[in-house]
C-alpha cells in the first residue's frame, strides 16, 4: 500500500471545480447523508455516483471564510472488482471481471442480466 501525507492551510473554495470520485450508491449515501439524484450520477462509470472533496468536509470544515489546517493521508491499493452475469440463452451464472464485455463468456450471447459488483475475492486482496 502506498501512502502520502499532505498538510496545508486553506479555505474551502466552494467553486465545485474540484476532482471527483465515483462510488457506489451505499457509499454515496454514507458520505453525503442523502439519496443520490440524477445530477449525482457518475459521468464515466455506470451505476456509480460522484462525490467531491467538499462532501468529505461537511461538518468538519464547512464554515465560510475560515482558515483550516488540513492533513490529508492518501492510501491507494489496487483491487479487482467482479460482476455477476446470468445468461438467459444457456442459463449459466458466472462471475467475471467488471471490465469484461456484458455478454455470456460461454455462448457470447448479449441476452444476459448483469448484477452489481461483488467484493474482491480473498486470493486477489494482496497489496499492489
Amino acid at each position: 500500500m502506498n501512502e502520502k501525507t499532505f498538510k496545508f492551510t486553506g479555505i474551502p473554495s466552494g467553486d465545485y471545480e474540484s476532482f471527483v470520485w465515483d462510488v457506489s450508491k451505499e457509499q454515496f449515501v454514507t458520505i453525503t447523508g442523502k439519496e443520490p439524484v440524477a445530477i449525482d450520477e457518475a459521468v464515466f462509470t455506470d451505476g456509480r455516483y460522484m462525490i467531491y472533496p467538499n462532501d468529505l468536509l461537511k461538518g468538519i470544515a464547512d464554515e465560510d471564510k475560515t482558515d483550516y489546517e488540513f492533513e490529508i493521508t492518501i492510501r491507494a491499493k489496487k483491487i479487482r472488482v467482479y460482476k455477476k452475469i446470468f445468461c438467459n440463452d444457456c442459463e449459466i451464472e458466472e462471475v467475471v471481471d467488471q471490465y469484461k464485455p456484458d455478454s455470456c463468456p460461454f455462448c457470447e450471447s448479449r441476452n444476459v442480466r448483469v448484477e452489481g459488483r461483488e467484493s474482491t475475492p480473498k486470493e486477489d486482496t494482496k497489496d499492489a
